[in-house]
């Protein structure tokens, strides 16, 4: 079967969605698809750059625990 092919099978099953959730559900999905697979791009695109910088102040932003932290309270629950 073609891509093309494909392609229009897939539209076919996507109308038949009727429930939000569900459309929902398939758009995650799909950009969780996207974003998984290994595809050259451009490091200087505009798009590219804003994700980059979104996610360092995410990261300079988030509180977090030193690893010595991080193995006392694994400790904790493995006694438990």
């Amino acid at each position: 079967m073609s891509a093309t092919e494909l392609k229009i099978l897939i539209h076919r099953q996507v109308d038949l969605l009727i429930e939000n959730e569900d459309i929902e559900d398939l758009y995650a999905t799909i950009n969780l698809f996207l974003e998984s697979r290994d595809i050259h791009f451009d490091s200087n695109h505009p798009a590219f750059v804003e994700k980059l910088s979104k996610s360092l102040q995410n990261a300079e932003n988030a509180t977090s625990i030193s690893t010595s932290e991080l193995k006392t309270k694994m400790q904790s629950w493995i006694t438990k």
